[in-house]
């Protein structure tokens, strides 16, 4: 295939084809990616085939618009590619070598033992400096999902950056698993509904897959059985009633004030910038392979130090000593090499 960007001719051939997603094929052409757009099915009945001229006029057009002031970890569309004739086929972008697609980082086989909590973080830390940048130059990623993320080691670049909302050009595609549930139904080619909050909420769900290996509406419920189900009732994991996978971390490693942002934002409906305070974590590894964030190991007790208090009570000549007392209930209770206690307060449900 010969084709035509900034005044140079191009020769594309499956050889050197990267790729096919529903919308385009993507051919790497010395250091840039060509993204040619499918052409439109010539067998579309007269109203389909108006509305894929529409779209297809619409795309090239927000290429052509693209922001020029996003940071450089934005792999941005740079020019159009076109057809001997000179109608647009397309654009380049930069090639990205040697990277990794981020939803590795949710494969407990592939990033254990060589990816540890401390990297996912430092790298999600880069990740969370990208997203507020591109929200103030006044873009919003929208689609913000884990196959459009690539990283290597912990620098972050961002992919399929042509579905971005900015000014009158919208995101029309949205992967179900990132989208916020406040979304859910709307359409999406009506007008700009993605926010900042959208996108945090995204990047929320991407950081806890990949510090748990498992989606924050994952696990099994009776009532709410699939995971876009549990998303529109706000029941997430973190629910005592859903039965939690094995193959994942425990929640119990993180750090109470993350868990308390994840709580507030997968149960509660709360939405906000994410902090980025959250993200510096002194986490810790314990001899029995555990990464966590507490004073004691949450998996195996190691460093938990007995709180004993004075005996209140006396039974004949038995002594009765408090060794935990919560505001709330009890839950669950189990010896295993020490006493572990499952205990909700309030909303909130802690081990």
């Amino acid at each position: 295939m010969q084709v035509f960007s900034a005044g140079h001719g191009l020769k594309l051939n499956d050889k050197n084809l990267l790729g096919i997603g529903g919308e385009a094929r993507v051919y790497r052409w010395r250091n840039l990616a060509v993204k040619i757009l499918h052409p439109i099915d010539p067998k579309l009945a007269g109203a389909e085939k108006s509305r894929a001229r529409k779209m297809r006029a619409a795309k090239i057009e927000k290429i052509r618009d693209f922001p020029r002031n996003l940071p450089p970890q934005v792999v941005a569309p740079m020019d159009l590619v076109t057809d001997r004739a000179g109608h647009p086929l397309g654009y380049t972008m930069p090639m990205v070598p040697g990277a990794e697609d981020l939803f590795l980082l949710s494969r407990r086989r592939w990033r254990e033992g060589v990816f540890s909590n401390a990297t996912v973080t430092e790298l999600f830390r880069e990740i969370h400096g990208v997203v507020g940048k591109i929200h103030s130059s006044g873009a919003v990623i929208g689609d913000l999902n884990d196959a459009n993320i690539l990283f290597a080691g912990t620098r972050p670049w961002f992919i399929d950056a042509d579905s971005m909302q900015f000014g009158r050009h919208l995101c029309t595609v949205a992967h179900e698993r990132f989208l916020d549930p406040i979304l859910y139904g709307a359409d999406l080619t009506r007008g700009p509904v993605f926010t900042w909050d959208t996108d945090w909420y995204s990047f929320s769900v991407l950081l806890f897959s990949s510090l748990l290996y498992v989606h924050p509406y994952g696990g099994v419920h009776k009532v709410h059985k699939t995971l876009l189900r549990r998303a529109e009732a706000r029941h997430s994991i973190l629910r005592p009633d859903v039965n939690y996978p094995k193959a994942a971390t425990p929640f119990s490693i993180l750090p109470d004030d993350l868990l308390h942002w994840f709580e507030g934002l997968f149960d509660k409906k709360q939405r906000d910038l994410f902090p980025a305070g959250l993200l510096e974590i002194a986490w810790n590894s314990c001899s029995c392979g555990a990464e966590h964030a507490r004073a004691a190991c949450p998996l195996c007790g190691a460093g938990r130090k007995p709180v004993v208090r004075e005996a209140v009570r006396f039974h004949g000549k038995c002594r009765e000593t408090v060794i935990f007392r919560c505001r709330g209930r009890i839950l669950e209770a189990v010896v295993q090499g020490n006493l572990k206690i499952l205990y909700q307060e309030g909303d909130s449900v802690r081990r």
